[in-house]
C-alpha cells in the first residue's frame, strides 16, 4: 500500500492494514480505520475498496531475538 492510500470503508481499512508490511505503519491504518469506524464515518464496503493482496505485508528480514526460559 502506499502512503496516500485513503479509508473509505471498514474492509478497505482492514485491507490497508493487511496489506503493510511496516508494523508502524500498520498500526497507524488500523488505528485510523478504529476511529474512523467508531465516529460512524465508514461504511462496511465499497465498490472502490482494493483487493485482498495475495500475501499479507510482512517485514523483509524480521528481527530473530534469542529463545528464553
Amino acid at each position: 500500500m502506499t502512503d496516500d492510500f485513503t479509508i473509505d470503508s471498514l474492509r478497505a481499512g482492514a485491507i490497508a492494514g493487511v496489506a503493510q508490511a511496516d508494523l508502524d505503519r500498520k498500526m497507524a491504518l488500523t488505528r485510523q480505520t478504529h476511529r474512523l469506524w467508531a465516529a460512524r464515518s465508514l461504511s462496511l464496503r465499497s465498490p472502490l475498496d482494493p483487493q485482498l493482496p495475495v500475501r499479507p505485508g510482512r517485514p523483509e528480514k524480521p528481527a530473530l531475538v534469542p529463545r528464553t526460559r
